[in-house]
């Protein structure tokens, strides 16, 4: 039928004028060849301000993964949702009024144009954005862990992982992937990201820091390339970009200027001191730990959180190593272990061990309040296991 004759005769079986209704009428013929090719996705703003500005989306996950979109830096979990109401694609339409006339009273000829619909579909794609699971990342990148240039045959036919790799293995954004890289403290060695070995770690900080205490330096204003040769004045002992690695997780660097910030510094002792037993009394260990500092460092209790657990109900009061980068990603399991370890928690000390699990701008006690009940303890709120009866 002509499209126009087709609109008349709704019209008329409707016992509407023509005049009552806006030119030109759009007619909407479906291929149902098409209707399964396409998928449709809902974006919210974030999602479609990047493709607006010529960023892609890309879904990524491996064989036994939940896929995931992703723009360049956010993750986004995919859920289909069921919609009551057909949704129709268009390769073009009129929706703007503006762009639509009316008919002259009394007119009795319309206007009508073919429209070809895309897709017709039920249901579509929603978007929730999400912490990504990046939990294969640390084991990917310490299967073969860097203990310096010497050792580099034993891993002669280990396999190695590029950023492109990583990428195609990892269920999260470009710049997701790199912070959790800095993160785990991993080092990028001719063209591989790798984690170095602690020991190995241990050795190039001792002989940094040794450095710095001969030529009477200050750990908070260093000359990196001075730095650099002085280490290395008697043969290479530490590697130029070993050099600029340990600067970045534990300090921070500026062109040639560089320093050590004194809280990572810190933890850096605590946590070689932690690896040498499973529990330690805890004034020993505090004196310990302050003695084997450079000079004007003092043991900051403070500076142990998310790193050991500290008893100080025990008699005498014990710590132990206790990493919050070691516990597994998904939120059930990494609760599990947490109230294994301990039964109560206050606010203070469980935080550490739930940052990475908020998105930016949500609160820890939005988790707390799903996964654990609170009570109080002497007077203090105090979160415990919701399993516990």
């Amino acid at each position: 039928m002509d499209p126009m004759d087709d609109v008349k005769s709704r019209l008329t079986a409707a016992k509407l004028p023509v005049d009552s209704i806006l030119r030109p009428s759009q007619l909407i013929r479906f291929d149902t060849e098409n209707n399964d090719e396409l998928i449709l996705i809902q974006l919210d703003k974030t999602t479609l301000d990047a493709v607006e500005a010529g960023q892609e989306l890309i879904i990524r996950g491996m064989e036994n993964d939940t896929s995931v979109l992703c723009t360049a830096d956010e993750t986004y979990d995919l859920k289909e949702t069921k919609t009551s109401n057909s949704l129709i694609l268009l390769n073009d339409s009129q929706l703007d009024k503006d762009n639509l006339s009316t008919y002259p009273a009394g007119a009795d000829r319309v206007e009508a144009v073919g429209r070809n619909a895309v897709c017709l579909k039920s249901s579509y794609l929603e978007l929730k954005r999400i912490v990504p699971d990046t939990s294969r990342l640390r084991e990917l990148v310490s299967q073969s862990p860097y203990k310096g240039p010497t050792s580099e045959e034993d891993y002669s036919d280990a396999k190695l992982y590029s950023l492109l790799d990583l990428l195609d293995m990892i269920p999260a954004s470009h710049q997701e992937i790199v912070t959790s890289l800095k993160e785990l403290g991993a080092c990028f060695i001719d063209g591989y990201w790798r984690t170095l070995d602690f020991e190995y770690v241990v050795e190039c900080m001792c002989i940094i820091l040794r450095v710095v205490d001969s030529e009477s330096w200050s750990c908070d204003d260093l000359n990196f390339v001075d730095l650099v040769q002085k280490v290395n004045d008697s043969g290479e002992l530490v590697p130029f970009n070993i050099v600029d690695h340990l600067i970045a997780v534990y300090g921070t660097r500026e062109g040639d200027r560089c320093s050590f910030i004194m809280t990572k510094l810190s933890r850096f002792f605590a946590e070689m001191l932690l690896q040498s037993a499973d529990s330690f009394d805890f004034n020993e260990f505090i004196e310990v730990w302050g003695s084997t500092m450079p000079s004007g460092m003092s043991a900051d209790e403070e500076n142990l959180a998310g790193l050991a657990l500290i008893d100080k109900t025990a008699k005498p009061p014990t710590i132990k190593r206790f990493s919050a980068k070691e516990l597994p990603q998904d939120t059930e399991k990494r609760f599990h272990i947490l109230f294994n370890a301990r039964e109560k928690w206050t606010m203070k000390e469980i935080s550490p061990y739930l940052e990475d699990l908020c998105l930016q701008g949500q609160k820890i006690s939005s988790i707390l309040t799903r996964y654990a009940r609170s009570s109080l303890t002497g007077g203090e709120k105090v979160y415990s296991s919701r399993k516990t009866s």
